[in-house]
């Protein structure tokens, strides 16, 4: 991976803050998965395409306590 510096106004920080946190991911992964949206080919599934990033957030023992994260 290579370095990214990017600028956000105040609110716009704020928002992608809010997003992350309430997900549990950091804001590097929340761009990553922005960037990975945007920049998707036409034919390719967006939500498939994020995937990757989804299993970064999983807890290990996911499918032990699957029904206790669902109501979470």
């Amino acid at each position: 991976m290579k370095p990214l510096q990017v600028y956000l106004a105040e609110d716009e920080m704020k928002r992608l803050d809010d997003w992350s946190r309430d997900r549990g991911w950091t804001k590097s992964q929340a761009i990553r998965a922005a960037v990975r949206a945007l920049t998707a080919e036409p034919d390719e599934d967006a939500v498939l395409s994020l995937s990757g990033m989804v299993l970064d957030s999983i807890p290990a023992d996911c499918s032990e306590r699957f029904d206790r994260l669902l109501d979470t």
